[in-house]
Parts: C-alpha cells; sequence; structure tokens
C-alpha cells in the first residue's frame, strides 16, 4: 500500500481479503488483484480444512519448531533468516 510507506500495518490485508482493494488506500491493478485472489483463497482453504495450502498459493507450511514463516510473496523462510535479511546480514538471501 502506498508504495511501502505503511510497512506491515495492522488489517492493512482486509481489503485484499475482502475484495474491497482500491488505488485510494491498497493499489489496484493485476498485482493487487493476483494478491486479492490468493488471500481469499487461501482464507477460505483454512476455514474448509485448517489449512491455508491451496493451489494458488502452494503448500502453507506449519508453524512449528523451525519457526518458517510464509508471507503471501511465496517463499518459506524462518523468522530468522528474515531478521538477518533485514539487517543485510550476508548469507541471508
Amino acid at each position: 500500500a502506498r508504495g511501502g510507506v505503511f510497512g506491515a500495518c495492522h488489517a492493512l490485508d482486509i481489503g485484499f481479503v475482502f475484495g474491497t482493494h482500491n488505488d485510494k488506500f491498497w493499489g489496484s491493478g493485476p498485482a493487487a488483484d493476483n494478491l486479492a485472489t490468493r488471500m481469499q483463497d487461501a482464507w477460505l482453504a483454512f476455514v474448509r480444512t485448517g489449512d491455508l495450502s491451496c493451489p494458488s498459493v502452494g503448500n502453507w507450511p506449519i508453524y512449528g519448531e523451525q519457526r518458517a514463516t510464509m508471507g503471501f510473496w511465496g517463499e518459506t523462510v524462518t523468522s530468522r533468516k528474515m531478521r538477518m535479511r533485514r539487517r543485510g546480514t550476508p548469507g541471508s538471501s
């Protein structure tokens, strides 16, 4: 949203989850529409099965001892590796 100026602000996903995203706040266009579809698919899969995994998102790993974290960018990384990336630590990519 807004070129990342809000970072990971609370409830930013709501417009995508309900398909009400727009250019005034969330953004619009093919990338925003794709994100909305993927979020809706994952939420519906979770409601139906208790698992966020679905064809449009792929396998969503269980959060466990490895502390794997996955976002809608499609990559699964550990929380530790995400912190390393933010700091620019070598070997974090």
